[in-house]
């Protein structure tokens, strides 16, 4: 199982045909752009403008019809040095994929789509700075 961010410009390796794609904003310079953009993206049901609350909404998809949900960034939001940890530390935390997970075992036993992952993509070159930041 991978765990964490994925650094990498090109996701398509990660689709697959029951993947709910969500591209956040390029220009989102605070925490209320960054979780209203979420909400719109990824059709919330429900939350405030709080890092809890993103974080309780992140860590539960079952609102979409999807086995597996990728978090898009083109650029890194532009939040100031305290919010932009919060954030990548929540990324960080919820996200996860499973490449070698047997999914059509798990449908067939329980008669249900399995969901493999959740994934947060980070262009390459912020690779860096964002693992700095979490250090």
């Amino acid at each position: 199982m991978k765990e964490g961010i994925i650094f990498t410009n090109d996701f398509s390796e990660y689709v697959n045909n029951s993947t709910y794609i969500g591209l956040l904003e390029d220009s989102i310079s605070s925490k209320e752009e960054l979780i209203l953009d979420f909400k719109e993206k990824f059709k919330f049901p429900h939350g405030s403008i709080s890092w809890d609350s993103l974080d309780d909404l992140l860590s539960d998809f079952s609102w979409i019809n999807a086995t597996r949900i990728i978090i898009v960034h083109n650029n890194l939001p532009s939040l100031p040095d305290h919010d932009l940890r919060i954030y990548l530390s929540i990324l960080s935390r919820i996200s996860f994929f499973d490449l070698g997970r047997n999914l059509e075992d798990f449908e067939q036993r329980y008669e249900r789509k399995a969901f493999d992952g959740v994934i947060a993509i980070i262009p390459t070159k912020y690779e860096k700075r964002v693992r700095e930041i979490l250090a």
